[in-house]
């Protein structure tokens, strides 16, 4: 009759607990790998990060003043994008 040890060595535990930890290690490289990763750039490009930091700026119209210019489309990042209504012009 065959004999089965259900109990692992000490040995077989160390070997399997230090493949955890590797496969552990190996999985925070990458993902500090993929973290690290920027889109490429052109030569003297700056993005948000490289700018330096805006004060907090409090601007306010009375509302009889204020006219609408159109509508907001969607936001990417900091960056809103805005569809202008047609009797607007364009503005930065």
């Amino acid at each position: 009759m065959p004999y089965f040890n259900l109990i692992p060595n000490s040995s077989d535990t160390a070997e399997s607990e230090d493949e955890e930890n590797s496969n552990k290690t190996k999985e925070k490289k990458k993902k500090k790998k993929q973290d690290d990763m920027e889109p490429p750039r052109v030569k003297g490009e700056l993005t948000f990060k490289d700018l330096p930091p805006i004060e907090d700026l409090h601007i306010s119209v009375p509302h009889e003043q204020a006219q609408p210019i159109g509508t907001v489309k969607s936001f990417v990042d900091p960056l809103g994008n805005y569809y202008c209504f047609e009797t607007v012009k364009v503005s930065s």
